[in-house]
């Protein structure tokens, strides 16, 4: 069935996840061995190396290293042989970026609880697992922005 993908993206995320976080325990080790203390920007460096990460991922395979081991890929939604472009890989991770936007003015202006961004960010994430779920193509909320599809890359005789 190639649009039953909501086991086989929740791996991916999870796989993705371990990879960001190791990159991130990196990152957090050579702040405390250098500076002997937390230090915002490297937190502004990674988000930023996380959305290089699936941004130049999803324009150049349509896979991330989880979508790869899960046999995901992440088309357009007209034609599943066209990979997205950069435009559209932007529009499908939009409220992640005003999240991240709105998370860094927060950090100097203080406008909001960090609990606040933190729900957000959970309701978000919520959201789109219930979309996808619903949706009869597995279509998330972040799909439906950029009209696009996962697809399920493994053969079956469904």
């Amino acid at each position: 069935m190639k649009y039953k993908t909501l086991k086989p993206r929740l791996g991916a995320y999870l796989l993705d996840s371990i990879l960001l976080t190791l990159i991130y325990l990196v990152f957090v080790a050579i702040d405390m061995f250098t500076y002997h203390k937390y230090n915002f920007f490297t937190e502004v460096i990674f988000s930023l190396i996380t959305f290089w990460y699936f941004i130049s991922q999803h324009v150049k395979s349509g896979q991330t290293f989880g979508k790869t081991k899960a046999f995901v890929k992440l088309v357009s939604f007209k034609n599943e042989d066209r990979l997205l472009t950069v435009i559209e890989v932007l529009k499908r991770y939009s409220v992640e970026i005003l999240i991240f936007f709105l998370w860094f003015l927060n950090s100097f202006f203080m406008f909001l609880s960090n609990n606040s961004i933190e729900y957000i960010s959970a309701i978000y994430l919520l959201m789109n697992l219930i979309v996808t779920y619903l949706d009869k193509n597995g279509r998330s909320v972040r799909d439906f922005l950029a009209n696009s599809v996962v697809i399920n890359l493994e053969k079956n005789d469904d």
